[in-house]
């Protein structure tokens, strides 16, 4: 699905903006004087408009491009200017240590990297910033600096006190097949090794290259070219740190209790430790020596909406890693575990040679001029519920509460803080908002949760989104937020018959009851019967002997998040997609069905779901099963109860009339001698 044009903003709708933000800024004598001024340059702004969207013409997504470019042509020091630091929740993992939550990190990140589907689904909203997230950088220039995407790495940059090394994170099973992230204990144990280096010397000190990263960018951008053009080790090694993956800092001290205080630490370092922040990198995992992780985003590259999604989906695939294996195999020497995955090479240190280079001193501590302030809002979900579909009042709430909450926190120097919000920051458009003008037809689009399918209702007369709670529903909200998501629950009864598209098989419980296979050319008995279990927005597979289709393929008897899967429609046909981001789908000989390789669905991947009919047995007053097993002819003559005694009952749904087929695919017919056999082939 392409996303649509971004289109040229009203001009009425964005003089109102002006209007309103002026009003809260400007002085009472100054404001009628903006409005009357605004009058008499009426003529002039409706031509300056018209040269606008001429300009504009055919240009898709413009405002992410002049944005981006204002982004980057700003000389001003990046760790002041455009870095988005962001704490993580704790680990839950009992006694993480500060080695072991970077492993899972740094396995989370390079997996989301490899599939890139786990962040979004198949939603397209935020490829584009999506793909510079991972394996780029912000390249100093002269006039404008430039991202530059690696797609070839395979590497992650390490900097601690002991210097600054190339880990791998990635590694690629065939040539030129696809990429997949490395073991976590492959990666715990490159860490491990790294940790045992000792401090580092003036060749290879890691603060040498990360501060000149932190200099104003046109500085750094002389000295870059300075290293590059003497070559060498330095320039070796400065291209390893571009083309990283990401990067990974090692704090070697414990985080503060405060929150800001994590967040001025993870964006700018500090304390009796060296800079490791490599700030041209987009993304710096920081890891303090406690196990307090955060993350820091080059806002150049992408949205604070958009590191949030990274931010989320990292830290949830950090929790699912598999540090059992770390934390009970022996350890040698260094403090690395035995591992049969991989036999790595245990990384070396960059050095940096940076002598005869006009190198300006390190710029103050920032932490002074630049502090990150915060502040806890309590949630009360009463309010909320009742004032967020109404955009003015819910603006207003906000404004008073954040204007209140700087009272608290600075006292009476708050008075010089105005806070002004933008009324229609609601439109996204591969991440980039606008805040000038209300959504259209044109922006509007289907989201769809990367948890469980869920689906908005809009009115297209008016542009609002119904939703709401309990017994108040409306449609009157203006953005899309939890109550306004609605789950996909099928109107069908729960036990249907599963049908590949591709194979035109159906499924089945196997005869070792082990598995689910899809092999049966029509369904038949209740092992070809499948229960849709639906909790919590996720459907579960269940089989005629209650045990739960898990998604590597097994049948368990607990229903568990490897047992629930996201329905997706694809062209009316079914795809379930498990906790991993794969989808189901048959393989092998006997068609097993359990997840594939797949983060996309394809046409092994769909299924169709057909009602079930009743399937009956009838019994003769000789006590005898009727059958088909001698032939054509239905006799009852058997005393036990097989698929050729099991025949479906198919209701005609105007006349309430019954057919009755049986497992060779025939109907029951009358014949011209008053029998009853079963050759018909249609009804």
């Amino acid at each position: 699905m392409n996303l649509p044009d971004y289109p040229v903003p009203n001009l009425d709708v964005t003089l109102q903006e002006v209007s309103r933000v002026l009003q809260l800024t400007l002085s009472p004598d100054l404001y009628p004087e903006f409005k009357n001024v605004l009058d008499q340059q009426r003529e002039l702004l409706q031509e300056a408009q018209q040269n606008l969207a001429t300009r504009l013409a055919d240009q898709e997504n413009w405002v992410t491009h002049q944005f981006k470019k204002s982004l980057l042509s700003c000389d001003d020091p990046l760790p002041t200017s455009t870095a988005l630091p962001v704490v993580l929740p704790p680990s839950k993992a009992k006694k993480s240590t500060q080695l072991e939550r970077a492993a899972a990190l740094l396995w989370a990140a390079a997996k989301l990297y490899c599939e890139p589907l786990l962040l979004e689904g198949d939603v397209p909203m935020e490829r584009t910033q999506q793909s510079e997230v991972f394996a780029a950088s912000r390249i100093p220039g002269r006039t404008q600096d430039q991202i530059m995407v690696y797609p070839d790495s395979l590497h992650a940059i390490i900097t601690c006190v002991g210097g600054v090394f190339p880990v791998d994170i990635l590694w690629r099973p065939s040539t030129g097949g696809p990429l997949t992230a490395r073991p976590v204990i492959d990666i715990y144990n490159q860490l491990a090794q790294v940790m045992d280096e000792p401090s580092a010397g003036k060749q290879n000190d890691p603060s040498a290259i990360c501060n000149l990263s932190a200099l104003d960018r046109k500085t750094w951008a002389g000295i870059r070219e300075q290293i590059l053009g003497k070559g060498g080790e330095a320039a070796e090694s400065l291209g390893l740190m571009e083309c990283a993956v990401l990067t990974l800092c090692l704090e070697d001290q414990n985080a503060p209790s405060d929150v800001a205080d994590i967040l001025n630490l993870v964006r700018l370092g500090g304390g009796d430790s060296p800079c490791l922040r490599y700030y041209d990198k987009v993304v710096n995992l920081v890891v303090f020596k406690d196990g307090t992780a955060g993350m820091l985003y080059e806002h150049s590259a992408l949205d604070g909406m958009v590191a949030v999604l990274v931010t989320e989906r990292v830290y949830n695939l950090s929790e699912t890693a598999d540090l059992k294996l770390v934390q009970t195999a022996p350890e040698n020497v260094n403090g690395s575990v035995t591992s049969n995955h991989f036999n790595s090479v245990s990384p070396t240190s960059l050095t940096f040679p940076l002598q005869g280079l006009n190198i300006p001193k390190s710029s103050p501590d920032v932490k002074t001029a630049h502090p990150v302030l915060t502040f806890d809002l309590p949630s009360y979900p009463d309010v909320f519920s009742t004032i967020r579909g109404h955009r003015g009042l819910y603006d207003a709430w906000i404004n008073f509460s954040l204007q209140l909450s700087l009272r608290q926190t600075l006292g009476e120097s708050a008075a010089s803080h105005i806070l002004v919000t933008p009324t229609h920051m609601r439109h996204y458009k591969h991440g980039r908002c606008d805040p000038t003008y209300s959504s259209t037809m044109n922006s509007q689009s289907t989201r769809v949760s990367s948890k469980t399918l869920k689906v908005v209702m809009v009115s297209p007369s008016y542009l609002r989104y119904f939703g709401g709670s309990a017994d108040y529903l409306s449609c009157f909200a203006q953005v899309v937020g939890e109550q306004e998501l609605w789950a996909v629950h099928l109107a069908l009864h729960p036990q249907a018959s599963l049908l590949s598209v591709a194979r035109k098989r159906y499924a089945h419980l196997s005869a070792s009851e082990g598995e689910i296979s899809v092999d049966s050319n029509i369904p038949w008995g209740v092992d070809s019967l499948v229960t849709l279990v639906y909790l919590d927005g996720k459907y579960s597979l269940k089989t005629c002997n209650s045990r739960f289709l898990s998604n590597d393929g097994k049948l368990v008897k607990e229903n568990t998040n490897a047992t629930s899967f996201t329905l997706e429609l694809k062209s009316g046909k079914l795809a379930f997609k498990d906790c991993e981001g794969k989808y189901l789908t048959p393989i092998g000989p006997t068609g097993t069905l359990r997840s594939g390789r797949c983060s996309k669905p394809g046409k092994d991947e769909l299924f169709d779901l057909e009602e079930s009919h009743p399937q009956v047995v009838f019994q003769a007053v000789n006590k005898r099963f009727v059958s088909v097993k001698q032939g054509v002819s239905i006799s009852a003559n058997q005393d036990a109860e097989t698929d050729m005694e099991t025949f479906q009952m198919e209701i005609d749904k105007e006349n309430k009339k019954a057919m009755f087929r049986t497992n060779g695919g025939s109907y029951w017919t009358l014949v011209t001698h008053a029998e009853i056999q079963s050759t018909a082939t249609e009804v």
